[in-house]
This record gives structure tokens, sequence and C-alpha cells, in this order.
């Protein structure tokens, strides 16, 4: 009988210590879920994060040369590159031997490496330079073609067909057909929603797509133009803009940043000693917030989420302000593509914005 009841006991402790371990391996793998964690942390750097399906990468051991993987982590494409930028309308810039070309999204070379600087592509155009002693541009379409000769010290990218060009000093509007004409600024920035900011004797203004002025140049600064607002500085105060020059948000913030998924980062909180404003919120297209002055740094809303930073933890919040993803992570990057990459112990990897 002694023996019988010394051997239950023996049994019920080793069943316990099972259920303990499961215990502790469900809640490790709960952890896991929680945090939507895809490809773990592996990478010394991320750029960009994925774009046609892509991301590009570093490995940790310093002396990795940049190589791109899918969105299961596979190591993709046979030939290595000195540098690389991340894919755009289904080319990347990529350099070997000191010079430039382009690849696709499968590996294969598609204009050959002979510049000495590239561009990301937009609207199938990208600028580029073979160098020389004047160091100009030029444009090529996504086959190689030239488009526009190299004849430009600054190239701004298409966007609806048009981009703004400066040759010999001057700023230039030209379109895709090939016709230009001249912008009589200073500087002139590239088109966003159908407008380009332009600044005359140190004041801001925008123009439209035929080159007229349609924001007067009366601003101490403007943004680029996104989702049919620009943050405008005036007075020390940054408010919001429409297209057509009209104050859509009342100049009243401290730090204000454009609109991204019909979310902007902003503040009204008073700056620190330094002049840097330490705390942010995010407020929606009425100005009014939604997350009120509380996170050290709201990164740009993208596919719905926001990286968030507060005392060196990120973590990510919807658009109504929800803490989705809890401040845990070192670092982290927005979404792109249902993907994005957050740092652990000095290593990159990424969560799926999917529970």
């Amino acid at each position: 009988m002694k023996r019988i009841f010394t051997l239950l006991v023996a049994t019920m402790v080793t069943l316990t210590a099972s259920l303990q371990a499961q215990i502790k391996i469900n809640s490790a793998s709960k952890r896991i879920n929680d945090h939507h964690m895809v490809i773990k942390p592996q990478f010394a750097e991320v750029h960009g994060g994925f774009h046609d399906g892509l991301a590009l990468v570093y490995a940790p051991d310093g002396k990795s040369k940049p190589f791109y993987i899918d969105t299961e982590g596979r190591h993709c494409f046979s030939q290595s590159f000195d540098d690389a930028r991340p894919f755009s309308d289904g080319r990347a810039a990529v350099k070997k031997d000191d010079r430039w070309g382009f690849i696709s999204i499968k590996g294969e070379t598609v204009i050959p490496f002979e510049y000495a600087e590239a561009r990301d592509f937009c609207e199938g155009y990208a600028a580029v330079s073979k160098g020389g002693a004047r160091g100009l541009y030029g444009v090529v379409d996504e086959n190689g073609k030239t488009f526009m000769p190299e004849r430009y010290s600054q190239v701004n990218s298409f966007s609806d067909g048009v981009a703004t060009v400066m040759q010999n000093g001057r700023w230039m509007l030209v379109n895709q057909r090939g016709a230009n004409m001249e912008l009589p600024y200073e500087r002139v920035g590239g088109f966003h929603c159908g407008r380009a900011v332009v600044m005359q004797q140190g004041k801001y203004g925008a123009i439209d797509a035929s080159g007229k002025l349609v924001v007067a140049t009366v601003y101490d600064h403007l943004s680029d133009f996104s989702e049919g607002l620009s943050v405008f500085l005036m007075n020390g105060k940054y408010g919001y803009l429409d297209t057509m020059g009209q104050v859509a948000i009342e100049c009243r913030f401290t730090h204000a940043a454009p609109f991204s998924d019909g979310r902007a980062v902003a503040s009204d909180a008073e700056p620190d000693a330094s002049g840097m404003v330490t705390l942010v919120g995010v407020i929606d297209a009425k100005g009014d917030y939604v997350v009120k002055p509380h996170y050290n740094v709201v990164k740009q809303f993208s596919e719905g989420l926001a990286a968030v930073g507060l005392d060196g933890k990120w973590g990510y919040i919807n658009a109504d302000g929800k803490v989705v993803v809890p401040l845990q992570y070192e670092d982290a990057q927005g979404f792109s593509e249902g993907l994005a990459a957050v740092r652990e112990k000095g290593l990159w990897g990424f969560i799926s914005a999917k529970e």
C-alpha cells in the first residue's frame, strides 16, 4: 500500500511539473502572438520597410552589404550590391563597383550600372547622372530610355505628369510631353496634391500645375501638401492651409507635421529650455485632439497605425489613439504592406498588424 501511495505522489509531481512547463510554453507563445512578430529580430538596419513585397536590410556583422528580403524573411537575389535603396514603382536603385543601375522585383538588371547618381522612380521616371565636371541630372524611363538629357542641376520627381527642375540657376516647370515654362522663384519644391511649394524673398507660397501662384508667398514656412493640407508657420505658431490657401486649421500649435491617414502629429505644449517640444499628440482633420500631447515621439500614420515613443519605449496606436501594440520595443518604424520593423536587443525584426 505504501509503495502504491509513493507511486501516486511521484506521478502527480511529474504531471504537475509537465503542466507548469506547458503553461510556460503557452504563455511564451501567447506573448509572441500578442506582439505579432513574424520575422524575428536579426538585422542591424532596416531601410524603408516593405515595398513591392521586398525590404532592404543589413546583417548584424558590420561587414554585410545590403540585401533584400521577402515577407517571410528570406534572402532574395543571388547578386550582391555595394549600396542599395528601397523599391519604388517596381524598380530599385542599386550600386556596384561605384556605379548605380536599377533592378526589377525579380532581381534582374533592367538599367545598366552606368550612373554616378540615381534617384528613385516615381510615375515611371527617375533622375540620373553620369557625373562629369558639372554633375548635371537627366531623366530616364523605367526601361532606361532617356526622357530628358543631363542638363539640370536639380530635378524633383514627377507627380500627376509634371515636375520642377533647375537649369542654369533658374527653375522651370516641365511636363511629360517635354513642354516647359520658367518660374520666377528662388526655391521650388516637388508637386504634391497638385501643388508645389515655392519661396520668394524668404517667404513661402505654392503654385499649381500650370505655374499659377495659388497660395501667396507670405508664410515663414510651408510643408509639402499631404491629403490636401500643408503645415504653415507664421509668427512662431503652426497651422494648416488647404490647396487654395485658405486656413483649414488655425495657427495655434508649437509643433505640427503633415497629415497621413486622416491624422497629424501636433502639439500646443510649450517648448523646453532648449526650444524642443517634448510632448506631442495627434489631431484629426478638424484640428481636434484624438490624442492629447502625451508621447515624446509620434511617427507618421500609415495603414491606420502610428509608432509612438515614450521614455525610450516604442509601440503602436490606432487612429482613435488606442494602444494596439504595447510600448515595449527599443525603436519602431511605420507599417508598410502590413508589416513594420521593430528593434529588440539591438536587432530589427518585423511585426504584423494582424492579430
